[in-house]
């Protein structure tokens, strides 16, 4: 259907979805059977993948981790909110469930902000510690001059 409307991108036209109940379901199941497999990659390859799973847990790593998530979430809002604005001009209904997925998530750093508390680290201590470059360098934040 093709408009004369000079409004273009507001999701005006309601458009099939991209696939259907069964196939949708077919996606997700195999999206959850790549990614447990990838789960247990991770286990078996990453140091500490499973640190609070033991009797010890390694506290320098579980703290940087702690401040790693903190600034992760927070730098992700701006990217998170774009993509929103960008999937409203194209599905609603798609972004009404990503905006009801973001309002959950929006302000988890405080979460992990509480928990690095309980070990010691103040919003100070997080806010001074320059993030890890896989933390600091997300697309949406990181420049080209940035160095290691």
């Amino acid at each position: 259907m093709q408009t004369s409307n000079r409004l273009t991108h507001s999701a005006l036209l309601r458009r099939k979805p991209f696939l259907s109940g069964a196939d949708s379901a077919r996606a997700k199941q195999d999206i959850d059977t790549y990614l447990d497999a990838k789960i247990e990659e991770w286990n078996a390859t990453v140091p500490f993948a499973r640190h609070l799973e033991g009797t010890e847990i390694h506290m320098r790593y579980y703290r940087q981790t702690l401040i790693e998530h903190a600034w992760r979430i927070r730098l992700m809002r701006t990217a998170q909110s774009y993509a929103l604005h960008k999937i409203t001009r194209v599905n609603a209904e798609a972004a009404k469930l990503y905006a009801a997925y973001q309002d959950e998530e929006m302000l988890h750093d405080v979460l992990f902000m509480k928990d690095a508390e309980k070990v010691g680290l103040s919003a100070e201590d997080i806010f001074a510690t320059e993030p890890n470059l896989y933390t600091a360098c997300w697309p949406a934040t990181c420049t080209s001059s940035r160095s290691t």
